[in-house]
């Protein structure tokens, strides 16, 4: 993917969660693209954001029984 295409998904994911939670799924199907795409996006929007705004990010947690992820290594 070359680095404009790069930087004009990066500025929708940006427009996307201004104003609202979204979860990484939800962002790779309004996007289509890959929940591992997004993570990494996300990444440089945390960066690119930074002072001017905040970015928030929760931890994963299971829809079914509610355990929270600390750590996630593999997607």
């Amino acid at each position: 993917m070359a680095a404009e295409e790069n930087s004009t998904l990066r500025r929708r994911i940006i427009e996307l969660l201004s104003g609202r939670t979204l979860s990484t799924r939800q962002i790779s199907q309004i996007l289509g693209i890959t929940e591992r795409d997004v993570l990494g996006h996300l990444d440089h929007v945390a960066r690119s954001v930074a002072p001017k705004q905040r970015l928030v990010m929760e931890l994963p947690v299971c829809r079914r029984c509610g355990f929270s992820f600390r750590k996630r290594e593999k997607w």
